[in-house]
């Protein structure tokens, strides 16, 4: 009977054995097809990325809030905004990249799903994206905010219902940035791109000192001449690679930024420029940068001069005008001082080694630079260095004595050694020796008939030393020349 009741034991366990292996085997089947299907779904709904960028011909962003910009590839590598201007390349180029690396970091979860979508109601950008030759857009997606870590925004494409976050694998940051809105901001900010084979001629004029104005020529590539605006000089050859490394700046030569909003521009036109800049090339056509000085205000890093005055003009930054345009620009002296040098600094091109002794402008225009580097310069005044040890002032050695005068004369050594004692309480100056003076030379008979007269003058030399030393009785050294201030200031004109 216990046998019996012990096979039916088993035989059932072997037949539930079995139904729960069918049971988990069919419960997998259902949950492959289930992901298989949804992951189909998620390549559809999460394909944000352009992988041929080369053949994206236009791209379209544009706001809730009306503002939108229009990217079009003119030639190769060189685009246009809205129509009108060249654009940033390494803002064009960093686009492109995005548009190819995007890729989607996890879908919103059911939870903040409404929210999401909610938000990008109201705050995404649209981005319409067009290969060359179609009219119809190959992507069209939204770009939202970002998500709690701010590593990626919430993306969702045209027509789909589940929005991603979306991010580019390496980079830590979110995305949106990239998608600029601005006009402005896509413009690019290059006044001078030209290759110096291609330079004809370059002229720089002082209106306010016509005697800096310069022109280089170019007559060959071996051959370059510097003629002076005022006066009747001969042309001066420069060295070739001097001249060649002058024009080198040309290559690149951008603004600081676009003053669209600056409301000044009649007054500014009508004021005397600090520069006028020419280049002309060899096919004849030419481009120009008038410059004008900018008031000091609460951006300028120089506010008072090194006397202490308020200075007029800012000496790091000025206002220009582009191909006699109305359209005013700030650049940077930075960027343009080592093309605006005067007649000259350019003549020292004609040098073998050329020195770059240009001055930073101020914003004084009637100081004077030389002055105070020529006074300097004969005063031989070192302030960074220690003192010149040569310089010390020699002190006079005592007189030679013979055998009977130190034998006749022990109280006056005495009180010779008592006015020239030194309070040796405080280090004593190397270079402010003490000059001294040496003992007069007197004879037997004058310390035996003259007592009196030596008692009293020792009583009339006695030093006081319990007191500290008069520093009104420590010799005086004569001071260099003076500097004035002013005159270290180089004329901004």
């Amino acid at each position: 009977m216990h046998l019996a009741l012990q096979s039916i034991t088993l035989r059932v366990m072997r037949k539930l054995g079995i139904l729960i292996i069918l049971v988990l085997t069919l419960i997998a089947i259902i949950l492959f097809y289930t992901k298989q299907t949804k992951s189909t779904l998620n390549q559809v709904e999460s394909n944000f990325a352009v992988a041929d960028t080369a053949s994206i011909e236009k791209i379209f962003i544009v706001d809730k809030g009306e503002k939108e910009v229009l990217l079009q590839r003119k030639t190769g590598n060189e685009w246009i905004v809205n129509d009108k201007y060249k654009v940033k390349k390494g803002a064009i180029d960093l686009l492109l990249e995005t548009i190819k690396r995007i890729r989607p970091k996890h879908p919103v979860a059911n939870a903040g799903h409404n929210n999401v979508v909610r938000n990008m109601a109201g705050n995404a950008k649209k981005v319409e994206i067009y290969l060359k030759g179609n009219d119809e857009p190959v992507k069209t997606y939204y770009i939202g905010g970002t998500n709690l870590d701010k590593n990626a925004n919430y993306m969702v494409l045209e027509g789909a219902e589940q929005p991603y976050a979306v991010h580019i694998p390496g980079f830590t940051g979110y995305i949106s940035g990239r998608y600029i809105l601005k006009e402005i901001d896509w413009r690019d900010r290059t006044l001078f791109a030209l290759r110096p084979e291609k330079i004809k001629s370059i002229n720089l004029q002082y209106p306010s000192e016509p005697k800096n104005g310069f022109q280089l020529n170019v007559i060959n590539k071996q051959n370059y001449a510097l003629q002076a605006l005022a006066g009747n000089t001969k042309p001066i050859p420069l060295k070739p690679a001097n001249a060649l490394n002058y024009l080198q700046a040309f290559r690149f030569l951008a603004c600081e930024a676009y003053l669209n909003d600056y409301t000044r521009t009649d007054s500014l036109l009508k004021q005397t420029p600090k520069n006028i800049l020419t280049v002309e090339l060899e096919d004849g056509t030419k481009q120009q940068l008038t410059i004008f000085y900018m008031p000091v205000n609460k951006r300028s890093k120089t506010q008072f001069d090194q006397a202490g005055e308020r200075v007029l003009y800012d000496v790091d930054r000025y206002y220009a005008t582009s191909d006699n345009t109305k359209e005013v620009v700030l650049i940077q002296e930075y960027v343009f001082g080592k093309v605006l040098n005067t007649f000259e600094e350019m003549k020292q091109l004609a040098n073998n080694k050329p020195k770059n002794n240009k001055t930073k402008p101020t914003g004084n225009k009637n100081a004077n630079s030389k002055g105070a580097t020529n006074q300097i310069k004969n005063n031989k005044i070192n302030l960074g260095k220690k003192a010149n040890p040569e310089l010390k002032i020699k002190s006079t050695p005592p007189a030679k004595t013979n055998q009977s005068d130190s034998l006749t004369k022990p109280k006056q050594k005495a009180n010779q050694t008592k006015n020239n004692k030194i309070n040796l309480g405080k280090k004593a100056n190397p270079e402010l020796k003490i000059k001294s003076t040496p003992p007069a030379k007197t004879n037997q008979s004058d310390s035996l008939t003259k007592p009196k007269q030596k008692a009293n003058q020792i009583k009339n030399n006695k030093i006081n030393l319990g007191k500290k030393a008069n520093p009104e009785a420590k010799p005086k050294l004569i001071p260099p020349a003076k500097l004035n201030p002013l005159d270290s200031i180089s004329n901004p004109n």
